[in-house]
């Protein structure tokens, strides 16, 4: 397969992976944080299962990059997956900070994501040394901010906390982390908000 034949399959089905995980900031905003990591550590659980399995049994490795093999990246098809990493950030950010940080992180790491690839891939010029482009990087920072001033009508959250969780999104999505963006985006923006919180409020 051509790599623009690839990548003409791979960005659609990868943006519904992202997207799904902001059923997660969805849930917590109705269901208490015991639900919210109930359901994720399931979720998680039958992740790892899966991962597991196709490491192991060739007929669950072909039902697997038959189901969702367009949606992976190089490296990711013998390797954890992004949705084990995803998982893991979720569960860390529920259970390590307050409700009206988490979610918005949360949902920084799942729609700011794909406003990065989507405007990286129709206007990145300028790349970064790990392959990024700056473009997508503000792509995500505009989104996080309009996420991060919806999240201020809900929460009692300031402006200037949610530009803070906006701006570690977009660093964390622009920087070359252990294990990706998807494990980090949304504990470093919860945790920039919980200090600037702490310092300033």
């Amino acid at each position: 397969m051509a790599p623009s034949q690839r990548t003409d399959r791979v960005l659609p089905l990868r943006k519904l992976i992202h997207l799904s995980g902001a059923a997660f900031p969805l849930l917590y905003l109705i269901a208490p944080r015991e639900i919210v990591l109930l359901v994720a550590l399931v979720c998680l659980f039958f992740v790892v299962a899966i991962e597991w399995g196709r490491q192991r049994w060739a007929l669950l490795e072909r039902f697997f990059e038959w189901l969702i093999g367009p949606a992976l990246r190089e490296g990711e098809e013998r390797s954890p997956t992004t949705g084990t990493w995803s998982m893991l950030g979720i569960i860390i950010t529920v259970l390590a900070f307050r409700r009206e940080f988490a979610i918005p992180a949360m949902f920084y790491a799942h729609l700011g994501d794909p406003a990065a690839e989507i405007v990286g891939r129709r206007w990145g010029r300028h790349r970064l040394p790990n392959g990024k482009s700056l473009e997508g990087g503000l792509g995500c920072f505009a989104a996080c901010v309009l996420i991060g001033l919806a999240c201020t009508w809900v929460f009692p959250l300031s402006m200037g906390i949610a530009v803070v969780g906006a701006l570690a999104a977009a660093l964390a999505e622009a920087s070359p982390l252990p294990q990706g963006d998807n494990l980090w985006m949304a504990p470093l923006s919860a945790l920039s908000m919980t200090l600037a919180d702490l310092f300033v409020g």
